[in-house]
């Protein structure tokens, strides 16, 4: 992750836009980019925002933390890394993609946990605090206050048997927030560099969560019922396989993901699902 973002830094100030995704990205439309592109903006991210409502992933909410509905007023804001954009030449992205940087350098934290901090004042899953640190004890804590706790049921964490909140089962940390004094730095430093952001709409460009609710509708189907140009719940132009829903993706049957299908099937269901064609 440190390196993606010294890669970005580069070509931003080499004069190059920066689209990146992770490998887990599934592009589903020809429209990806140039919707992608058609802003303003110098950084914008995909939303990690949890609308979960499978009852599979409510049964084992680690699988996808913050999925219960009483935490996902925390998660609403959560940006999603895997998907960024950032314009050439920005001085005002230069800006946030060092920051970020020096974050994950000093207190070991994930590329969504600094751009989280810098943009929204608090981290996602991290423990800043407790982490191992290359700044020290005396910069933490003038950066970062305690997180809130979220609880699970992690099977794996069950087994440990550390003393202390962090090492109870099923205990994640949840939002560390900065310390007011150095979310009031970057709050003014953003406004003097007008930077400018946003987050892509949830229903263009879903995450792992969107792909669970949107699987009867959308990916079930064969590759000739679906339509990903706005009509019927076609209007996803990308989704994150992301928040373990890679081994629901796998485990499912009948999808023309990763099952192509014979293409008199592919005209079959296309000249039903949409006969005006």
């Amino acid at each position: 992750q440190r390196g993606k973002m010294r890669l970005m830094e580069l070509a931003v100030r080499d004069g190059l836009d920066v689209i990146f995704l992770d490998v887990d990205v599934l592009v589903l439309s020809a429209d990806f980019v140039p919707r992608l592109a058609a802003h303003d903006s110098d950084v914008a991210f995909a939303s990690d925002r949890r609308t979960i409502r499978n009852p599979d992933f409510l049964v084992h909410p680690e699988w996808c933390p913050a999925s219960l509905p009483p935490y996902r007023t925390y998660v609403a804001d959560w940006l999603d890394t895997g998907l960024l954009y950032a314009r050439a030449g920005s001085e005002a992205a230069l800006w946030l993609l060092q920051e970020v940087q020096s974050l994950m350098d000093s207190f070991v934290i994930t590329d969504a946990d600094g751009f989280q901090a810098v943009l929204s004042g608090h981290a996602q899953l991290a423990d800043p605090l407790r982490s191992p640190r290359a700044a020290g004890t005396m910069l933490a804590n003038q950066t970062w206050l305690k997180p809130l706790w979220l609880q699970t049921t992690d099977r794996l964490s069950q087994r440990k048997k550390r003393r202390g909140l962090s090492g109870q089962p099923g205990i994640k940390p949840l939002n560390a927030p900065l310390a007011l004094a150095r979310w009031e730095h970057y709050s003014k430093q953003a406004v003097a560099r007008g930077l400018k952001w946003h987050v892509y709409p949830q229903e263009e460009f879903g995450n792992g969560p969107v792909m669970v609710e949107s699987w009867g509708d959308i990916f079930a189907r064969g590759f000739g019922s679906t339509r990903f140009d706005g009509s019927r719940s076609g209007s996803l132009l990308s989704v994150h396989v992301n928040c373990a829903t890679k081994a629901f993706l796998m485990n499912s049957v009948g999808s023309f993901l990763y099952r192509p299908e014979p293409i008199e099937d592919t005209l079959t269901m296309a000249s039903h699902d949409f006969p005006e064609s």
